[in-house]
């Protein structure tokens, strides 16, 4: 099995890091979606950045997917195991590899 978080049913427009940018931010998709599905299930998760009418910021994608690492302390191997990233593009697949590779718990 396989939780589908379907990134169009959030948004059609996310965008921005923190609730100062508006409400469909990385920070309030982190802490709604995506840890709830690490959080409660061993299931691996498929986070499916297709459909969205805009590019995807690069500040909403590191504060919601980094941000489980920096900030929510989920193991950055386990992040790395579990997540199953499907986008129109390949970009937005490689970017997420990087911010996972950067993600560094803070203290």
């Amino acid at each position: 099995m396989m939780i589908n978080i379907l990134l169009k049913n959030f948004s059609n427009t996310p965008f921005g890091r923190w609730s100062s940018d508006g409400p469909d931010n990385g920070e309030r998709f982190r802490k709604e979606i995506l840890l709830p599905a690490f959080k409660n299930s061993d299931e691996d998760i498929l986070l499916d950045l297709r459909g969205i009418s805009i590019g995807i910021g690069s500040s909403f994608l590191e504060e919601s997917i980094g941000g489980l690492i920096r900030k929510e302390y989920i193991a950055k191997d386990e992040v790395k195991k579990r997540l199953v990233v499907e986008a129109d593009l390949s970009f937005y697949k490689n970017l997420v590899d990087n911010l996972i590779n950067k993600a560094t718990p803070q203290n």
